[in-house]
């Protein structure tokens, strides 16, 4: 009788995701054991009352190639969003 290994789970914690894995690369997908304690990220009740959600559709390559550049760039799809719609408004005049 073969016994099946759980899958590893690794948190994900916002900003996070390039040290994560990274982490999970250099150790073979197995935890380091650090017990390092990750960065807090802010109560979920202070990020609601400064942000609002948005739902958008936008092609598959497009959202893969905006992932992967977030994991480059150390930030959230949120934080991305937020920004190339804040380049998009300035751009355009005020009528």
């Amino acid at each position: 009788m073969t016994t099946q290994k759980k899958p590893l789970i690794v948190p994900r914690l916002p900003g996070d995701n390039f040290a994560a894995i990274n982490r999970l690369v250099e150790t073979g997908g197995k935890d380091d054991g650090t017990g390092e304690q990750a960065p807090e990220a802010a109560p979920k009740k202070e990020r609601a009352a400064q942000t609002r959600r948005l739902t958008v559709y936008v092609p598959k390559a497009l959202l893969r190639k905006l992932k992967l550049r977030c994991v480059h760039d150390e930030l959230t799809l949120s934080d991305a969003a937020a920004e190339a719609l804040s380049a998009w408004l300035e751009k355009r005049p005020n009528n």
